[in-house]
């Protein structure tokens, strides 16, 4: 009978200390899970390449190409270019005003190899020295030219288009704007 018993409480050791290693195994797993970083599902991914054109009389004078790669989520992206050009405002203050190129896009991808895109954009450069001689610009001080478009519309991946066409009021030149988006595999 002893023998009997000293088997019970060997089986119930051996069968306590299998579920103690059970249950730690467990928690480990359940830590390791935790601790794992995070996983999202695939969101899909798009390069758009901006081909902005100037023209004049019809003839183009000059390009400029850019380019983002965008995940179709709808999150915002900014692209900003250009020069932070001191101005004095009298009695001995500064303020300064972004010239350059400032984009801000994004992308949600819609059905039939489509994509939905905003597109925020503002260009702002120099007067040319002609355009200077104004009075009213206080004799020094820079004349800044400006243009900003806010588009929303509908791409078709692999096609360059033409999203925004637009002249320049002070002058005989256009500016246009080419969009492109691939679908990044």
């Amino acid at each position: 009978m002893k023998r009997i018993f000293m088997m019970v409480v060997m089986f119930c050791a051996i069968g306590a200390t299998l579920a103690a290693q059970q249950e730690s195994g467990k928690k480990d797993q359940e830590s390791a899970q935790k601790n794992a970083p995070f996983k999202q599902a695939a969101v899909p991914a798009y390069k758009l390449a901006f081909a902005i054109y100037e023209l004049q009389d019809g003839k183009k004078i000059n390009q400029r190409d850019y380019s983002a790669v965008l995940r179709s989520d709808n999150n915002s992206n900014e692209l900003k270019i250009g020069t932070r050009v001191p101005i004095d405002i009298g009695e001995g203050k500064t303020t300064y005003a972004d010239v350059g190129f400032d984009l801000n896009c994004s992308i949600v991808e819609t059905s039939d190899n489509k994509v939905d895109v905003r597109i925020d954009m503002t260009v702002t450069n120099f007067a040319i020295p002609e355009q200077n001689t104004d009075p009213r610009t206080a004799g020094s001080r820079p004349v800044l030219r400006g243009v900003t478009q806010r588009i929303r519309t509908v791409l078709t991946t692999g096609k360059p288009q033409i999203v925004t066409s637009m002249d320049d009021v002070n002058s005989t030149k256009r500016m246009q704007v080419e969009v492109t988006a691939t679908k990044i595999e």
